[in-house]
């Protein structure tokens, strides 16, 4: 039985048979084209509702279908990348589908899911202190996916990093709090 969240997607963790990207991609009602392998914007990034859209895209990294998936994982970071501020009011919605991403066991689901978390980190002023707030809900499940297969620990350690740097001088005893063995990479 899977869990329902606020942005009505599976949240158990499972690679999901028809997101809600996908069902907005075939229906027309994202504020995209892709033309050959261009992504066109339809809506100028910056005027997006960052808040309702991005975590649909990252919903989407969970799609069975590599096309989707693929496609999902672009458009999440282009939006990344251009946002700037107007990320920081998709965080609440972003923390729930980041979460599942991690829960899946799949190792290119797990990659694309820490990539886009050291996004959301250094995305725009304040983004990686916003982030702290959200650290129980996101470090435990990061940790986990050491478990899953060693080859992911390097991608998880430079997660780990990045969210220490970024967030800020408090961010070192909140992770502690949830990682107790985080040794820190600022200070000795």
């Amino acid at each position: 039985v899977s869990t329902q969240s606020t942005w009505g997607t599976n949240t158990n963790g499972d690679k999901l048979s028809s997101t809600k990207f996908r069902q907005q991609y075939d229906g027309g009602s994202l504020p995209l084209i892709l033309n050959n392998s261009d992504i066109i914007w339809s809506t100028a990034p910056q005027d997006i509702n960052y808040g309702s859209i991005l975590p649909i895209y990252v919903e989407g990294m969970r799609d069975r279908e590599e096309a989707y998936r693929s496609l999902a994982n672009r458009t999440t970071l282009l939006l990344l990348d251009s946002g700037d501020i107007l990320i920081l009011s998709a965080l609440p919605g972003l923390i729930a589908n980041t979460r599942a991403g991690l829960s899946t066991k799949d190792l290119s689901v797990i990659r694309s899911i820490l990539r886009v978390i050291q996004e959301i980190a250094v995305c725009c002023d304040g983004s990686g202190k916003a982030l702290v707030q959200y650290y129980g809900q996101i470090l435990p499940a990061i940790n986990l996916c050491r478990d899953i297969d060693s080859s992911i620990n390097a991608l998880v350690d430079e997660t780990l990093e990045i969210l220490e740097i970024h967030g800020g001088p408090g961010s070192l005893k909140e992770m502690q709090t949830f990682l107790p063995s985080y040794q820190s990479c600022i200070y000795d």
